[in-house]
Parts: C-alpha cells; sequence; structure tokens
C-alpha cells in the first residue's frame, strides 16, 4: 500500500515531524529493554546494599537514587525485605 507519505520520500522530499508516524507502545518498549540489556551487559551488577551480584539473584529491584536520578540503585530481594541501608555513591542519599 503506497501512501501519500511514501511517495514524498521516494521522490527525496521530507514529511514534517508532527506528520511522521511515531512508534508504538510495543516499540518503545522493545527500544527501552535493549537499552537496559545494554546497560546491564556492560556493568558489574552488584546489590548496592551488601554487594552481592544480582545475576545470582533470582528477584531484585533496579530504580534511579530518589535524590539526584543519575545513579541506578541495585537492590537484592533479602536487602529488600530487610530494609537494609543503601547509598547512592553520587549525592550521599541514604534510604532503607
Amino acid at each position: 500500500m503506497v501512501t501519500e507519505k511514501t511517495e514524498i520520500l521516494k521522490e527525496g522530499g521530507s514529511i514534517d515531524r508532527k506528520h511522521q508516524e511515531m512508534p508504538s507502545s510495543q516499540q518503545r518498549l522493545q527500544a527501552s529493554e535493549k537499552e537496559v540489556q545494554k546497560e546491564e551487559a556492560g556493568a558489574h551488577m552488584k546489590c548496592t546494599s551488601c554487594g552481592i551480584k544480582i545475576e545470582a539473584e533470582d528477584k531484585w529491584v533496579k530504580f534511579p537514587c530518589p535524590k539526584c536520578g543519575k545513579q541506578r540503585i541495585l537492590r537484592c530481594d533479602k536487602c529488600k525485605r530487610l530494609m537494609n541501608i543503601y547509598e547512592c555513591p553520587k549525592c550521599g542519599f541514604t534510604g532503607p
């Protein structure tokens, strides 16, 4: 099916940004998952509280620092359940 947009692009033209098709929510989710996989593959994933390797754990959580939002906090299930204190290495924020 050839649309007007396709014809414009074939002829070397451009389409205004507001007329471009936006990626579906599934495409955005897949892109987000790929970014997370890249990030996790290149980093040593350890619990911020106890230092155990997260890869060996079945359950764990990851979230940005509540104060600065720049550092990711990783917590194993045990530290989360026991409410062990963690400290953000970037800003020094501590949380349960």
